[in-house]
């Protein structure tokens, strides 16, 4: 018995197309829906000068073109000033921010300083013998 190789199985080289009536939505008269621009009921400005009539083609291109320039100049102020406003505001923050660590860094100091002052006082008290950092003293009865 000799066992013969068959070749692998061709691939086919067409490529796929989608199915048009699988993944599309559909609304309710069944055509697929189309998603819209954001500026579809916005009506489109028209740029041209008053006196469009009386300047040739050439004219009207050049006015076109100053005029975009002169929106994307103020267009460009606008933005240089909101990204002024936005950096202001986070360096405000950072400072904030800074004083807030420096308060805190001195406020665990002093817990740590007493800390400390307990720690010794409870090893003192520990030994036997009173401490004489204890501010606190008992009351005595006289007599009278």
């Amino acid at each position: 018995m000799v066992a013969t190789k068959q070749p692998p199985p061709q691939r086919s080289t067409k490529k796929r197309k989608a199915d048009p009536s699988g993944s599309t939505t559909c609304t309710t008269a069944g055509q697929p829906t189309k998603k819209k621009s954001p500026l579809f009921n916005l009506p489109q400005n028209k740029y041209a000068p008053e006196s469009a009539s009386t300047m040739s083609k050439e004219e009207v291109s050049e006015w076109r073109k100053e005029q975009r320039r002169k929106r994307n100049r103020e267009s460009a102020a606008i933005s240089r000033g909101k990204s002024k406003l936005k950096q202001q505001r986070l360096e405000g923050e950072r400072d904030l921010y800074k004083r807030r660590c420096q308060e805190m860094e001195e406020k665990m100091k002093e817990m740590e300083a007493r800390i400390r002052q307990l720690e010794s006082l409870a090893a003192s008290s520990a030994d036997g013998r009173p401490s004489d950092s204890n501010p606190v003293t008992e009351p005595t009865m006289t007599a009278m």
